[in-house]
């Protein structure tokens, strides 16, 4: 599948009406990730998140995500996987999305 590009937007866009496949919020303290599913299932993912001058600086044992601090090109590492819904599995990296070939995308 072609990679992605997703757009930055607050909380609120994020449920708005425009909303799309693979955008994302990353809230003021840098701590979540808000996250339209890129596969177009309408799913949202919110990630707990680790590793920027805001968020927790140190990884607990609870999942989280390693964000670079850019709120405009996020890249999360490790890969994100939807296990409740349509099952994907990528990728976000500068912005863009990328998907696994394992994914179970619907599109």
């Amino acid at each position: 599948m072609t990679p992605l590009t997703g757009r930055a937007r607050t909380h609120d866009e994020m449920f708005a009406d425009d909303a799309k496949p693979g955008d994302y919020s990353i809230n003021e303290d840098g701590t979540y990730a808000l996250l339209e599913c890129p596969c177009g299932c309408g799913s949202m993912m919110n990630l707990p998140l680790y590793g920027n001058s805001s968020a927790s600086s140190f990884k607990t044992s609870t999942p989280q995500w390693y964000w670079n601090g850019n709120r405009e090109l996020p890249t999360l590492q490790p890969s994100i996987r939807d296990v409740g819904t349509c099952r994907f599995h990528g990728f976000l990296t500068n912005g863009v999305w990328t998907f696994c070939s394992d994914s179970g995308v619907h599109s």
